[in-house]
């Protein structure tokens, strides 16, 4: 699959950061928070998990929205496995320090890479579901962060604490739905 590599300024050994895009691919949006990300330090793995189908760039929202509702989600999480690699194998990269970060559909992703991947150094998610069944494998440390006003994915955010116990951590932004983690 393609993916975006940005690298940050500096030399030796970075932390390792895969990016996982929300439903609409990884456009304009997520390759800038993958922009931030590097800038801030990480060697950053954007996959573009529309790829099989095509490619973010040559669809529009709607249509890569339609392409990822057709993915398998467990082959998605192999992708992701196999970015993880890439990342372990990348000189530049500390491989003890590969971390991801999920968007919306890609919170899900990046908790079913924890569960497969025990050696993810820590995770963090925006918004997005929880799955229902593994989260007893995970010892990868989470922060995820919520909308009060999205009731649905919020509201399991307690029951995942449950699950996850100390590794997980949350914050509720008050009186906010999902918008509020985009820049315009």
């Amino acid at each position: 699959i393609s993916a975006a590599l940005i690298k940050p300024k500096g030399t030796g050994k970075q932390p390792g950061l895969l990016m996982v895009h929300a439903d609409r691919g990884l456009n304009d949006r997520y390759l800038g928070y993958a922009r931030r990300l590097a800038a801030a330090g990480f060697v950053t793995l954007a996959p573009d998990l529309v790829s099989r189908a095509g490619g973010s760039n040559k669809l529009t929202p709607a249509k890569a929205g339609q392409a990822i509702a057709r993915l398998d989600p467990n082959s998605t999480v192999s992708d992701l496995k196999a970015g993880y690699a890439f990342l372990a194998k990348n000189p530049d990269v500390d491989p003890e320090r590969i971390s991801a970060v999920g968007f919306v559909w890609g919170a899900w992703r990046v908790f079913m890479l924890a569960e497969q991947v025990p050696s993810l150094h820590r995770a963090v998610v925006f918004l997005g579901t929880t799955p229902t069944d593994g989260l007893e494998k995970i010892h990868t440390p989470f922060l995820s962060h919520y909308a009060q006003l999205d009731f649905r994915v919020t509201g399991n955010a307690v029951l995942t604490e449950k699950m996850l116990g100390k590794n997980f951590t949350y914050y509720v932004y008050p009186k906010t739905d999902q918008q509020f983690l985009y820049d315009d």
